[in-house]
């Protein structure tokens, strides 16, 4: 498991070959960390974190892909309202001191996009999408932050079909571990929240009104590291990554990652596992699309 963040990873080339807990190596991880950093932020409302989430776009509408009860179960509620004072923060950049990014919900420049509200809190189907429209902070998360495109991915993500032979990863920020400053940097309180990203695998999928599921696991047998609760990351993504081996050379390396899911929910399976529950690629690249499509449409 790593939280660095460097430059994304070039398209690497050799063959594909199956993921072994021997391969894991730091600097593997670091890269494909680095891959995956510049699409995922942190959630932030009233100075705490309620969720994760990742840019994407489709067509020129760009956004935060989520799940729909970090959006609308978060105490206090957001205030959509025109002539809102509310805003909503986001964590965009590593070790942010200076500023935060923040949206100001009552001018017009968000929209949600309700895509499935959950019929059991367990099984959702809980997914939403915050349009950002065009404005200085878009034009400021752009020139930042990447958004990864579902459009052009949308025939790919139909195709897949995901077992618990492929390698995967989650990414989001974590509530637990924060820490808290006063007075630091000129600021009365400074609250510091961890990204994460780590692999894991799919260990069973399902089927809810229409929404394809899957658990992917969480193991502290091998890494007793991870955080114990992943409060904090419901919304924040699941992605497929494809290994390549160099056959003169053996080194590992990866293709670029594939968003593949949105985590929405936990369940603590025994005292050494948990799963994390996440929407899957049909959620995605049909309910998902078809939605943010069909208000464009109107």
């Amino acid at each position: 498991m790593s939280r660095e963040r460097k430059e994304c990873s070039k398209e690497a080339a050799g063959k594909i070959i199956p993921l072994q807990q021997s391969d894991v190596s730091e600097d593997l991880v670091n890269s494909i960390s680095s891959s995956i950093y510049p699409f995922v932020v942190g959630l932030i409302h009233r100075d705490d974190l309620i969720g994760s989430g990742t840019l994407v776009r489709l067509g020129d509408r760009r956004g935060i892909l989520t799940a729909y009860h970090v959006i609308h179960d978060v105490v206090p509620r957001f205030d959509f309202r025109a002539g809102s004072q509310d805003f909503l923060g986001l964590i965009i950049l590593s070790h942010e001191r200076a500023h935060r990014f923040e949206i100001p919900l009552g001018v017009g420049v968000t929209t949600i996009v309700d895509i499935a509200k959950p019929t059991v809190e367990e099984l959702g189907p809980d997914l939403a999408f915050i349009e950002i429209k065009p404005s200085h902070h878009l034009d400021q998360l752009d020139a930042c932050r990447d958004f990864f495109n579902l459009g052009v991915n949308r025939e790919k993500g139909l195709r897949m079909d995901l077992s618990e032979k492929d390698p995967m990863v989650i990414s989001g920020f974590c509530h637990e571990g924060h820490t808290t400053e006063i007075d630091k940097d000129g600021f009365s309180l400074v609250k510091g929240f961890k990204g994460f990203a780590g692999f894991t695998g799919i260990e069973n999928r399902r089927e809810h009104a229409n929404y394809d599921l899957c658990d992917v696991g969480v193991d502290y047998s091998l890494d007793d590291g991870l955080p114990k609760s992943f409060g904090g990351y419901s919304g924040g993504g699941l992605w497929h990554i494809v290994l390549t081996k160099d056959e003169i050379t053996g080194k590992l390396d990866h293709r670029s990652p594939m968003f593949a899911g949105v985590i929405f929910y936990q369940e603590q399976i025994s005292d050494t596992r948990k799963i994390l529950r996440c929407h899957l690629t049909n959620s995605v690249y049909r309910h998902a699309i078809d939605a943010i499509a069909q208000i464009e449409a109107q």
